[in-house]
């Protein structure tokens, strides 16, 4: 009974790492499918390996106290990355999806190893006693038994009650204090140990991120806060870029939101949706100089409580907030005459189901005759439109008429659900009453999208946006 215990403890811990490490990666290298690929991978290889290990040493030396050795060393490996993690994880940010494919080896190469010793040690253990085909059965059955366990606990209550930093320390607890009892049975060696636990007393290294005011974890994202004496910025994930800020200043900082806020000027607009309302910079602008409903979503709800805390975020009745998933709420939503999409979540990463024909189709439907949609991209349409361009296409391949503005590194499209003239929307954008000049920038500039029927549409089927990601953030690591 006591292997079997070992075995389903061991088998929970294996996939609450797993687990953790999607979302301890997630803040510097992002969510893509290359991310956990890549974590994937190294802990499926390292696993093999383990299970390989295990079997050897079973045959030439079955004592268990190998077992228990290699159970506590992988304690003290992970409670000593638990200590460097940041500091790591920060040094191979810039090496992109190469620097979570190393840091993957890094953090769970050996443990993992270590670890799936112990399923072929026991069954090697228990087959003296009992039938080998029984006793594998039964091992493996318990180990994976276990491995359930730990993912409905990381993904359900771990992560979202406790934070990933004390379930990463009560995993290592966890294996400190199972090899450590093991050892307590059968040598005296566990006292000494047992002190090693101590390692887990001493706090992690964190790497000083200027100016910033709060970090906290949500169920979907790293948030983070900055604050100096102008200005206020969120970041979701990936700290360097920013998702929304406000500022003492309001004409210091104009960027493609304040785009957003003249689209009253393209078309008469009663009702808007804003999909990512993020901390509320676009909310904000539209408040502040027309008065129509707005219907603002936002999937997290940490985000939302901190739009309202520190950015100044007040439901009343022409601002509902729905915490929920974009796609989901246009199914069942009312039509708008503007919506705004702005759905990157934390990087230059989209998620891939937010810009797919399919998608955009019920964009269309969910607009008024007039109604407009505008977008927020990441690229341009020059030497870095490797995701710009598909998306663009796969826009106009359902609008009628579809145009672009650049600016620097945001492309932010416009659709009309009507055949639009660019002279008739750039005439009225000349009207704009507020950032007057970055209206006429705004109209200057606007560009009307040529659809190529040749070219990539996404869609729900095939939307490979983690490769063009990748293109993407290559071409700017060439640049720069």
């Amino acid at each position: 009974m006591k292997y079997y215990f070992i075995c389903f403890l061991t088998g929970m811990v294996i996939l609450i790492l797993e687990v953790l490490g999607f979302r301890l990666f997630a803040p510097y290298f992002g969510s893509s499918v290359y991310v956990s690929g890549s974590q994937i991978g190294v802990i499926l290889a390292a696993l093999s390996v383990g299970y390989f290990i295990g079997g050897q040493w079973a045959d030439k030396k079955p004592d268990e106290k190998l077992i228990y050795y290699a159970i506590v060393l992988s304690a003290i490996y992970l409670a000593v990355i638990r200590i460097l993690q940041e500091p790591i994880l920060h040094n191979f940010q810039s090496y992109s999806i190469y620097g979570a494919l190393f840091s993957s080896l890094i953090f769970f190469g050996l443990p993992m190893v270590l670890l799936s010793t112990v399923s072929p040690f026991f069954v090697k253990l228990l087959s003296m006693k009992e039938s080998v085909g029984k006793t594998a059965g039964n091992i493996f059955s318990v180990s994976t038994v276990g491995s359930i366990v730990g993912s409905f606990l990381v993904t359900f209550f771990l992560i979202p009650e406790i934070g990933s930093a004390l379930t990463f320390t009560l995993s290592i607890a966890i294996l400190f204090i199972l090899g450590v009892l093991g050892l307590a049975l059968i040598t005296k060696r566990h006292i000494a140990l047992g002190m090693l636990l101590a390692l887990l007393l001493i706090p992690p290294i964190h790497v000083q991120e200027k100016n910033l005011i709060f970090k906290g974890e949500s169920v979907y994202n790293t948030v983070r806060l900055y604050k100096d004496k102008r200005i206020i910025w969120m970041t979701l994930n990936q700290s360097q870029y920013r998702q929304s800020f406000g500022s003492t200043n309001e004409t210091e900082y104009l960027t493609y939101r304040t785009l957003f806020s003249m689209a009253p000027y393209i078309t008469k607009v009663n009702k808007a949706l804003i999909l990512g309302m993020s901390a509320g910079a676009s909310v904000l602008d539209l408040e502040k100089y027309f008065n129509f409903h707005i219907d603002a979503v936002e999937i997290d709800p940490l985000v939302v409580a901190l739009a309202k805390e520190h950015f100044g975020i007040k439901e009343k009745d022409n601002l509902k907030i729905h915490v929920t998933d974009a796609r989901n709420y246009l199914k069942q939503s009312g039509q708008y005459d503007f919506i705004e999409i702005d759905l990157f979540h934390g990087g230059p990463e989209v998620p891939f189901h937010t810009v797919t024909e399919e998608f955009f189709t019920t964009v269309r439907q969910r607009l008024t005759p007039e109604g407009i949609v505008m977008m927020n991209l990441i690229g341009n349409l020059s030497n870095l439109d490797f995701v710009t361009r598909p998306i663009l296409n796969t826009v106009s391949k359902e609008f009628p008429s579809v145009f672009y503005y650049q600016d620097d590194g945001n492309i932010v499209m416009l659709a009309t659900n009507n055949s639009s003239e660019l002279e008739d929307i750039r005439t009225n954008l000349s009207q704009a009453k507020h950032y007057p000049i970055m209206a006429k920038k705004y109209a200057e500039n606007l560009q009307r999208f040529q659809h190529d029927p040749e070219a990539l549409i996404f869609t729900d089927d095939h939307a490979p946006i983690e490769k063009l990601n990748k293109k993407l953030l290559e071409a700017y690591a060439s640049l720069h």
